[in-house]
């Protein structure tokens, strides 16, 4: 069994783990703030989306989002 790559994928376990933490952390923060009436949400900005893939193809058909779409590689951290 490979120590240093079990140390790894531990320490990786735990940094999401923490980050996921720290995420709810800083969620719960900001409900407490607005509850105290420090913060509130409000609208900064618009932005645009453009519709998804089954939109597209309901709007303007298969042969639009064909000619029209890209395809680009999505990289996944595998262990081994």
């Amino acid at each position: 069994m490979n120590t240093e790559r079990n140390e790894l994928l531990a320490r990786h376990d735990f940094l999401r783990a923490e980050a996921k933490r720290i995420a709810k952390a800083i969620a719960a923060l900001e409900a407490e703030a607005i509850a105290a009436g420090y913060a509130e949400k409000r609208i900064d900005h618009q932005r645009e989306s453009a519709p998804n893939k089954a939109a597209f193809i309901d709007l303007f058909g298969q042969d639009a989002w064909d000619a029209a779409k890209t395809v680009t590689p999505v990289r996944k951290l595998f262990w081994l």
